[in-house]
């Protein structure tokens, strides 16, 4: 996993069971399943949503679950309905260690300074 702080802009958005991620610099666009599966708080009091893509294989068969990618993220924010710090995004395929932190302005500000 990288430690280097880049500065680039992404635009994610999340839907009931799907997610977007759009690069702002090629306009390239990721499309995928992914649904909530657990919500917590991190021992500093940051307030995290887990999200997968794993329901896929249950909720529409087995030809979809091959031609998905299995994602994961972490979305943190400052509080419940706070600001968003960060989203951890990696794929199955790869591994959490080739994952890849996207952070806001107040994320980066917290994190890589």
């Amino acid at each position: 996993m990288s430690t280097y702080c880049a500065n680039e802009y992404f635009i994610f958005s999340f839907n009931n069971k799907t997610f977007e991620k759009m690069d702002s610099y090629s306009g390239k666009v990721i499309n995928g399943y992914s649904k909530i599966t657990d919500t917590n708080y991190e021992d500093n009091g940051y307030y995290y949503e887990l999200r997968s893509s794993d329901f896929v294989l249950n909720e529409y068969g087995v030809d979809a679950f091959k031609e998905t990618t299995i994602y994961y993220h972490k979305i943190l924010y400052e509080r419940r309905g706070g600001d968003l710090l960060y989203i951890f995004e990696y794929d199955y395929n790869n591994g959490i260690n080739k994952g890849k932190f996207y952070f806001t302005e107040k994320g980066y500000n917290l994190y890589c300074k």
